[in-house]
């Protein structure tokens, strides 16, 4: 859906300009996309291979009737 470039008449409107992000480096950028992975895999219920070693603690009350 666009948004119409003129506002209607008698709607304010506030006018926020946009800084530029500065660039990241190349460590960084590499940081954020196994971070991203990782939530992806997360949300998708399959183990990134970093975590497939761990096991997260077991809870021992759901093991008794």
């Amino acid at each position: 859906m666009k948004r119409s470039p003129k506002p209607a008449s008698g709607q304010f409107t506030l006018a926020l300009p946009q800084e530029p992000s500065p660039p990241l480096d190349e460590t960084r950028k590499e940081e954020l996309r196994k971070a991203l992975a990782e939530l992806l895999l997360e949300a998708l219920g399959v183990e990134s291979a970093e975590n497939q070693g761990e096991q997260e603690p077991s809870d021992e009350s759901k093991d008794h009737a």
